[in-house]
């Protein structure tokens, strides 16, 4: 629906990364790419493999939050309760191959 799409595009418009590639055989791809003049650590996932929060926690996913990095998760349903704050884009087609995407900030 657009996902990959979309993280591809941010990442090379916004952070100079190029080529990014979908991490879904890896679950997570990482990257440095640059935000606001400095190197930030970019980490591009995919959880739709993964059935609990366990596997999240054997991944090392508490250190990798730590470090403040740039996530976009796609199917990041068991990371949600373990984060204080995100934005979820969700992708919607609309028709005529067009995508709707929908912003929603959270802070728990």
């Amino acid at each position: 629906a657009g996902k990959t799409t979309f993280v591809k595009h941010f990442c090379s418009q916004r952070l100079g990364i190029p080529n990014i590639q979908s991490p879904t055989y890896a679950l997570m791809n990482t990257h440095i790419g640059v935000f606001q003049e400095k190197e930030k650590e970019v980490i591009h996932a995919d959880f739709y493999r993964l059935e609990e929060e366990s596997e999240l926690i054997e991944l090392g996913i508490e250190d990798i939050l730590d470090k403040k990095s740039i996530m976009f998760v796609e199917w990041p349903e068991l990371l949600t309760p373990l984060i204080e704050s995100f934005i979820h884009l969700k992708f919607s087609l609309i028709g005529d191959g067009h995508r709707e995407v929908t912003a929603i900030t959270y802070k728990q």
